[in-house]
């Protein structure tokens, strides 16, 4: 078989092939803990979250961590913290050692038993309030009755309650015999 195509070549920096490879590696993790039930995975962390995690290569002192971000250059955005505004990491950043030793603990990280509490349930959202009851309001299937009746011809009821489910919309149950008779007294159309 002959290929009539042609290759294409594209040169990407050995810095962002880094990068879109750790994503990649990051994005495998995380469905792999989603598929355990695992919690919802960070992309940004504070200096305290990567001393917390107690990465290998990475520093173990506040003042190291920062020093070796700002000379490698790690990807960075500002968060709100207790005392003001702090730096916040982006895990592609990570050198390649302690981005591994990230990924291996996620995927390492043990499945959720039962008796581990769950997250906090999301209330729903409060239905709006239903409108006010009126007191002179009809029932729905009062219309196709009045179109039952409106041909000015004297029917019996029997021959309304053959007539009215005919008329009545899709969904509507028909009314009953003594709700029919009720409603045709109150209004003046049978004795």
């Amino acid at each position: 078989m002959h290929d009539d195509g042609f290759s294409l070549t594209v040169s990407i920096p050995v810095a962002e092939w880094t990068r879109i490879n750790h994503r990649l590696r990051y994005i495998e993790a995380a469905l792999i803990q989603m598929l355990r039930g695992g919690r919802r995975l960070k992309e940004w962390f504070t200096l305290a979250d990567l001393l917390a995690l107690n990465l290998p290569g990475l520093p173990t002192t506040r003042q190291g961590l920062s020093r070796r971000a700002a000379q490698e250059d790690w990807p960075r955005r500002i968060g709100a913290g207790r005392g003001g505004e702090r730096y916040e990491f982006h895990f592609s950043g990570l050198p390649k050692r302690a981005f591994e030793g990230l990924i291996d603990g996620i995927v390492a990280a043990p499945l959720r038993s039962d008796d581990e509490p769950d997250a906090p349930a999301i209330q729903p959202a409060p239905s709006a309030p239903l409108p006010p009851v009126v007191a002179n309001a009809e029932p729905v299937w009062m219309l196709p009755l009045m179109r039952v009746l409106r041909g000015g011809r004297k029917m019996t009821l029997e021959q309304v309650m053959r007539e009215l489910p005919k008329r009545l919309p899709s969904g509507v149950s028909c009314p009953t015999r003594d709700e029919v008779r009720i409603t045709l007294r109150r209004l003046g159309l049978s004795a």
